[in-house]
């Protein structure tokens, strides 16, 4: 892989890009760096050394080598960026647009964005499994799937997966997702949802892909995450669901997370939400009707 070298006072004299309170970022400092006249993303690693690093460093490697294969929804680091021979972080295309934890937690989008946004969620993976299905690359899997690491461009309306430096992808090793929970939701279904080891990491595929991504439409729906509830709870509020009218191929989606079937991807049936539904769906509202 391409390597840029840079001045410890060139890189530690870049300006960091203040992220928002919904965006989850406790691994590194993001950064704006002009390369060549062309403005660029540095994610400057906090850790430097040990079996996390070398793992994020392996996947850097294994997603530069498969780029070809990739869409371009998928924002592919560039180049390592070394400092004193030792590579710090890596640089990635500047996407412009905004997160869309941002958008989902804002009244001021219209549902119909909102939906868009969260059926294109659906469409990229559906082109990750087309991936995995006729290319050399078997195992290739978002892992880490919440809404801030998807970009939204305003303009374009176009959505970008960012962060895959925590991507599962060939034989690098799991890393620990937003919504892969070990006591919550997935607890239930030790068959489907497999722990590989003592540290409570999630076995990646593609049925974990899509709990994640159903949780991320659940929890805009119910207002909070959803993988922390009990089985009775998430059951309950899928009852609620189905009672203010929400469709049944959605309730389906949502109800085969906690069975051993396979999970089936919900962007087709998103469309169907209505405003209504959607501020029904709210906790706020759910705790108040079902008493």
């Amino acid at each position: 892989m391409k390597t840029i070298a840079l001045q410890e006072e060139t890189i530690n004299g870049l300006k960091s890009i203040k992220l928002s309170k919904n965006v989850f970022n406790i691994e590194s400092h993001i950064k704006l760096f002009n390369y060549h006249g062309e403005l660029k993303i540095i994610k400057q690693l906090d850790e430097l050394e040990g079996p996390k690093y070398d793992n994020k460093m392996y996947t850097i490697d294994l997603l530069d080598k498969n780029r070809s294969l990739f869409p371009k929804s998928l924002c592919v680091p560039e180049a390592l960026i070394r400092v004193s021979n030792i590579n710090v972080g890596f640089l990635m295309p500047y996407i412009v647009g905004i997160n869309l934890a941002d958008i989902i937690n804002d009244v001021k989008y219209p549902l119909d964005e909102i939906k868009s946004y969260l059926q294109g969620i659906g469409k990229i993976l559906d082109q990750l499994k087309l991936i995995r299905e006729n290319t050399s690359l078997k195992t290739f899997y978002i892992a880490d799937l919440h809404s801030s690491n998807f970009i939204v461009n305003p303009s374009t309306k176009e959505i970008t997966v960012v962060d895959l430096d925590s991507c599962k992808i060939e034989n690098n090793t799991e890393p620990i997702s937003f919504y892969l929970y070990p006591h919550g939701l997935i607890s239930n279904v030790k068959e489907k949802y497999r722990i590989i080891r003592e540290s409570a990491i999630v076995k990646v595929d593609e049925n974990t892909d899509l709990f994640c991504y159903t949780c991320i439409i659940l929890s805009y729906l119910y207002g909070k995450n959803v993988s922390h509830l009990s089985l009775n709870e998430y059951y309950g509020y899928l009852d609620y669901l189905s009672s203010i009218g929400i469709d049944k191929n959605l309730i389906n989606s949502f109800e085969k997370l906690v069975t051993k079937e396979d999970n089936v991807n919900p962007g087709p049936y998103i469309q169907s939400l209505t405003e209504e539904q959607v501020c029904l769906s709210k906790k706020s509202v759910y705790d108040i009707l079902k008493k």
